[in-house]
């Protein structure tokens, strides 16, 4: 190895990204054990919407303070994007675990200071960590992967730290391969339409679908969504296959209304991203009018976390689809902490409990007086309410003890090919 170059020594630990990056390499090469951190926010859209741009600054401030000055082993930091921080630390002599650990305690007790002052906005923080086995390594490579570990948590609520390792380094490569295998499907005709029945449990009676995908690789292996959405959403490229699943239920509704079945109502899911693409939902409503099916047939089902986002212009778009005649489903209510101040804002007619909520609620006291309470208040708020993942018999009664009526999940049926649908639901 060759011989450490002089220190590099900084007034303020922070500095622009511009200089971070032309600086970092010198800095890195300088130090003999190398800690490359990167920290988001999430949810700090969220968090300007309720207390303020000005509050928003105040936390930024923070967040420098506690993890740049006060962090003794930070040599320079800088903020990537406006709630993202960068910093390269000093990892010392001292064991791999205990310094993931100080980090973990530090996230902690950020957070926690920020609850006490913002009680309304539970901000969490994702935060990646890179150990340098080499710090001749080259500082971008560095960056990347301390940035995918942090990517890596996704919505993980449990946990705040993810260091990257030789298993997150495999599955950057194949996601790599996600796309190119997206393409050829998209390309040969292998995107399958799935559909999950939906059933009230006082009649047994199905009453509709989600519309669902899944692709078809080269050797005919069928890819369950988890396996590419993420990835697809990742590069943006989810609208495109949100555009074929509405064009694909669209045919097949067609065909049932030719051989004049019953057409069950269908949810479709939208994206966050299919909000940015400029006249996305436009087009959809087009191809939609042009089919000549009746609008009320449709719903589009939008995560919980969509609501982080710019919600004013969330709610426009979702006021332009309502006005045209569809209905809008909260899909996984319950999974994160946005969902009663958003249900006060945002125009949404059906809500969807998340299946992690309603077996947490299910199996303890105050869970379950605290679930049936919601369903009885949104029932009176004329909200339609469906719950996801029911799975036994037992949930089932359960849950229709709360008060919901409409249930999803693997107790009825898991999501099956469309014709299979069409062959179990509407033809027999």
């Amino acid at each position: 190895m060759e011989d450490r170059q002089e220190t590099v020594l900084l007034q303020d630990k922070l500095v622009s990204i511009k200089e971070f990056r032309k600086i970092g390499q010198q800095i890195v090469n300088s130090m003999e054990k190398v800690v490359v951190i990167t920290i988001n926010i999430k949810n700090f859209k969220y968090f300007n919407q309720v207390y303020g741009f000005e509050s928003g600054d105040r936390v930024l401030d923070t967040l420098k303070t506690h993890f740049c000055n006060n962090f003794e082993a930070c040599k320079v930091a800088a903020f990537t994007y406006a709630d993202h921080l960068s910093l390269i630390a000093e990892e010392y002599d001292i064991p791999y675990e205990d310094v993931v650990g100080y980090i973990r305690n530090m996230c902690g007790e950020f957070t926690e200071n920020i609850y006490k002052e913002y009680p309304l906005a539970r901000i969490h923080l994702d935060c990646g960590i890179y150990f340098a086995d080499d710090s001749d390594e080259d500082f971008e490579d560095m960056r990347d992967k301390a940035r995918y570990a942090r990517k890596s948590i996704n919505d993980n609520y449990n946990d705040v730290v993810a260091v990257y390792n030789e298993d997150l380094g495999n599955k950057s490569m194949r996601e790599a391969g996600v796309v190119p295998l997206f393409e050829y499907a998209m390309d040969n005709n292998k995107v399958q339409l799935y559909l999950q029945p939906k059933f009230t449990i006082d009649t047994q009676e199905m009453v509709g679908a989600e519309v669902l995908s899944r692709i078809e690789d080269p050797k005919g292996n069928t890819l369950a969504p988890g396996m590419y959405v993420p990835v697809l959403e990742k590069t943006g490229l989810i609208s495109m296959l949100d555009k074929r699943m509405v064009e694909l239920i669209i045919e097949k509704m067609k065909l049932w209304k030719k051989d004049d079945l019953k057409i069950p109502k269908v949810s479709i899911n939208l994206s966050r991203v299919d909000f940015t693409v400029p006249g996305f939902i436009a087009h959809i409503d087009e191809m939609i009018e042009e089919s000549g099916l009746q609008k009320d047939y449709f719903e589009f089902e939008l995560t919980e976390t969509l609501f982080c986002e710019n919600l004013n212009h969330i709610i426009e778009k979702i006021n332009m689809i309502r006005s045209k005649g569809y209905k809008i489903s909260m899909d996984d209510f319950g999974s994160g902490y946005n969902s009663l101040y958003v249900l006060g804002m945002v125009p949404i007619d059906v809500i969807k409990f998340d299946r992690g909520f309603v077996v947490n609620s299910l199996h303890n006291d105050k869970g379950f007086a605290i679930m049936s309470s919601l369903v009885d208040t949104f029932s009176k708020s004329k909200f339609d309410i469906v719950c996801e993942g029911v799975e036994t018999k037992e949930e089932e009664r359960m849950v229709r003890e709360t008060g919901c009526n409409v249930i999803q999940g693997y107790l009825h049926d898991k999501p099956i090919p469309a014709d299979k649908f069409e062959e179990k639901y509407l033809r027999s």
